[in-house]
């Protein structure tokens, strides 16, 4: 069976597993932090399948990856000088939104 999202065809005996198949992952913002994202997207596709879309909302099986993962893209970013109120910031419909960068 063909996987629409990575490009690759799947062998025939994966074409009976109930798990997603989400193809290639992001990287995160640092080189350091891509494998504990890596970790969190597992941990997170996997309670979300098993336990979230079963009715069980408890989303604590994954929290503490999300806090080192966390601590870790706070790091980098102050590292690269990203402020953060500038990701967050809502531009959308706004005057700012139509200004070219500074």
């Amino acid at each position: 069976m063909r996987n629409p999202f990575s490009g690759t065809s799947k062998p025939e005996d994966e074409t009976t597993s109930t798990k997603p198949v989400f193809g290639d992952k992001m990287n995160s913002v640092s080189k350091e932090c891509t494998q504990l994202k890596h970790q969190y997207d597992e941990c997170f596709q996997t309670w979300f399948t098993e336990k979230f879309l079963k009715g069980d909302t408890d989303d604590s099986m994954c929290s503490p990856l999300l806090k080192v993962y966390q601590s870790c893209v706070q790091k980098a970013m102050k590292e690269q000088q990203i402020d953060l109120g500038d990701v967050v910031k809502n531009h959308l419909n706004t005057p700012e939104e139509c200004k070219p960068p500074s």
